[in-house]
């Protein structure tokens, strides 16, 4: 029957079944999945820890170690100096 063909029927339409649909489905789970955790957590735990542990740890090393071989020339220079 023309009434129940794919294109009519909300049961066999892919475009209109959300429960059949592979696109409304993708849509639904694929999209909010990748969204929610893709997204959320590259965000708030790749991004964070990235930008928290290595960018302040590249900080504070960097700079402490910087600031440690600063001290050190300088002590250095002053002992040579002198």
């Amino acid at each position: 029957d023309y009434k129940y063909n794919s294109y009519t029927d909300s049961y066999n339409d892919p475009l209109a079944d959300s429960y059949n649909n592979p696109y409304a489905d993708s849509f639904n789970n694929s999209y909010t999945n990748f969204y929610n955790d893709f997204y959320a957590n590259p965000y708030n735990d790749l991004y964070s820890n990235s930008y928290n542990d290595l960018q302040v740890n590249f900080y504070n090393d960097s700079y402490n170690n910087r600031s440690d071989n600063l001290e050190d020339n300088e002590s250095s220079q002053a002992e040579t100096v002198t």
